[in-house]
């Protein structure tokens, strides 16, 4: 029952989108606000739980029953249900959206159109649009820049904090989140290859992929530092993801990427708020 429980709690993307609303509140505590605001928690959770479902959604049931691997097999048996979690994420993310100011909605415009792109289902992409996961090496740096952007430059944002420290907040993101997200491309060598799709660990190959996302967390912890995160905070936010990327293989269970790795950014707001 407990794998079953984790299994949804994942597949849903219910636990990355916590990690959004952790890593906002994280940034939010180390640039000085103190508590977010409830509704922009709760615009950040449903807008990441739309962008993450948007993809095996808008390619239907069908496409998921014939995929092979044990993940959309799952999306095509629980599918109605993965229709009434996005209409009740939609009504989240309306709630948010009527609170944000015209900034705010500059800001996100070009956030929406990398998701919106990058989880364009390729056999349904109008000719006029182009998924940009398809494009080589440059999904991990999209990536790797959204989620600093929502974890450092929104609260900078709203607190009006652009500063050093902020620079160095958004810089520790940026490296960390670049790091954790190379092993999903490990992950994937075989499948993008098969395809046709140049990554990172096919260019590099696997210990040179793991020695560079080894030496982006060991600036991440640097830039943690300087940012004003307690040292003990970061290496407790390092060392696993280190640990993590050493121990990725093409072989390792789903759970291992989208569980444990996608996991360490819900330690981001209790650990800073417990260090701060």
């Amino acid at each position: 029952m407990a794998v079953k429980l984790v299994r949804a709690l994942i597949y849903t993307n219910l636990w990355i989108a916590s990690g959004a609303a952790s890593l906002f509140w994280a940034g939010y505590q180390v640039l000085g606000g103190g508590a977010p605001p409830l509704r922009t928690l709760v615009f950040l959770f449903c807008s990441t739980l739309i962008t993450y479902n948007l993809h095996w959604l808008l390619a239907g049931r069908t496409y998921c029953a014939n995929r092979p691997e044990e993940k959309y097999q799952w999306y095509a048996r629980f599918y109605p249900w993965g229709l009434a979690l996005f209409g009740l994420a939609l009504v989240g993310e309306l709630w948010g959206v009527l609170g944000l100011g015209w900034r705010e909605w500059f800001f996100f415009a070009h956030l929406g159109a990398i998701s919106l792109l990058y989880n364009l289902p390729e056999q349904r992409t109008l000719v006029w649009l182009v998924s940009i996961r398809r494009i080589p090496f440059l999904k991990i740096f999209l990536i790797a820049y959204v989620w600093a952007t929502l974890g450092a430059g929104y609260p900078a944002l709203l607190l009006d904090a652009l500063s050093p420290q902020a620079i160095f907040w958004f810089a520790a993101l940026l490296l960390y989140t670049f790091a954790i997200t190379l092993p999903f491309d490990i992950r994937d060598l075989i499948q993008d290859r098969q395809v046709g799709l140049r990554t990172l660990p096919d260019r590099w190959g696997l210990r040179t992929t793991q020695v560079v996302a080894q030496l982006c967390l060991a600036t991440a912890l640097l830039c943690l530092v300087l940012a004003g995160v307690p040292f003990w905070v970061g290496a407790l936010l390092v060392i696993p993801a280190s640990a993590g990327v050493q121990g990725t293989r093409p072989h390792r269970p789903e759970l291992y990427f989208t569980g444990f790795l996608d996991g360490l950014l819900v330690a981001f707001g209790p650990l800073v708020f417990w260090g701060i």
